[in-house]
């Protein structure tokens, strides 16, 4: 039996953020219970090609699947433990703030939910607006005491840093408010501009202003200041934690395990094979509902790629690279390879040996890029 991480994508919004880029559809939300079958045709799909397969996490992202109606993730779960075993040590739902009710949490924990994520962005109203967030922070509040009271105590908020008009201050404030609620979990992601997006299209066009890199790397390091000053500790570039609670799931990405993904646009992994689906709502379905596979990219990664990834990846996580494990799999002595590259790095302070680890410091994670450049052949 395979243990493998399950990700399950949701697609639905109220409305689309200014910033987003994902496969997501404002208004499409009547098209639920035919997206939650198709869910289970391409499951038995997978079924029938990979046999039994068993998941150890369990993520169900978007989108907005806090917008599926009580009782839908649990009718697709009982669908999901027909076919695989699905017996979660972490199951995590994200939700949007003001989109949550009693009745809608107590369904995910019947599910199985252990977690959920909420996508908060900033604790100031005029900001949330600016970006086309369709909650207030009140709203979030309100869903975080629902949480509790319905028994999750599992809870993460994501951040934004370099949003349009924001201050240092604002993101300080910000991670100082999510961290006196006691969440167990705080993502804090930086604004990227993704081409065809309204606030991309709005930069461009000098209607609206964003923070240089310097400023929004400020804004981190303020918001991370914070965070660690209540117990929250960065262990990944943008992910910070209560000692134990670090999101398993997402840790099995960057340990380059296998995962399964199901739904619009989902990617999945297995052995160093790659496979993402269609992007596109109508023509995933349509496939489905014909019997077919929905169509995407295949791709099996090349053992350079497989290699380049795991440096990646592992220079991603505050534990850093595992030399010897790095040999242990490639059967190329890192050290030996790129000797005069390390040192370097080393003397210019964006990276630092621990015996046979290899690490990013905090300067090396905000110029990650410019690190791996280094490698790069």
């Amino acid at each position: 039996m395979l243990l493998a991480g399950l990700y399950i994508h949701i697609p639905f919004c109220k409305a689309k953020c200014a910033y987003c880029d994902f496969p997501s559809w404002p208004g499409r939300e009547g098209d639920g219970r035919r997206y939650l079958q198709a869910l289970l045709r391409e499951a038995a799909l997978w079924r029938q090609e990979r046999g039994p397969m068993a998941f150890g996490t369990v993520f169900i992202g978007g989108g907005t699947p806090s917008l599926l109606p009580a009782g839908a993730l649990e009718r697709l779960l009982d669908g999901l433990r027909g076919l695989f075993a699905v017996d979660a040590l972490e199951f995590t739902v994200e939700a949007n703030p003001g989109t949550v009710d009693g009745a809608k949490l107590a369904s995910f924990r019947r599910a199985g939910a252990t977690r959920l994520s909420f996508g908060v962005q900033a604790a100031q109203d005029g900001l949330l607006r600016r970006i086309g967030r369709i909650h207030s922070w009140a709203d979030f509040l309100r869903s975080v005491e629902l949480a509790r009271e319905t028994g999750f105590t599992d809870i993460n908020a994501d951040m934004m840093t370099g949003l349009p008009g924001q201050t240092g201050a604002d993101a300080a404030e910000t991670a100082e408010r999510l961290a006196v609620l006691g969440l167990t979990h705080v993502s804090c992601y930086g604004l990227k501009l993704e081409d065809g997006t309204p606030l991309a299209r709005a930069v461009e066009e000098g209607r609206e202003q964003v923070p240089d890199d310097d400023r929004e790397r400020d804004m981190f390091h303020r918001a991370k200041e914070v965070l660690a000053a209540h117990g929250l500790r960065r262990y990944e570039i943008s992910n910070f934690a209560q000692p134990g609670y670090e999101c398993r799931h997402n840790l099995n990405y960057w340990q380059r395990g296998d995962y399964l993904g199901l739904g619009c646009g989902a990617a999945s992994h297995f052995a160093g094979f790659r496979r993402e689906n269609d992007g596109d709502l109508d023509g995933y379905l349509a496939a489905l509902e014909a019997g077919r596979r929905p169509a995407g990219e295949e791709h099996r990664l090349s053992r350079n790629e497989q290699a380049f990834e795991a440096l990646m990846l592992g220079l991603r996580t505050t534990r850093g690279l595992s030399m010897a494990r790095y040999e242990a799999e490639f059967g190329v002595n890192l050290y030996a390879k790129w000797r005069k590259t390390i040192d370097n790095l080393v003397n210019t302070g964006l990276m630092y040996k621990l015996d046979e680890d290899l690490i990013c410091t905090e300067r090396g994670m905000d110029l990650q890029n410019t690190v791996l450049l280094e490698f790069m052949e």
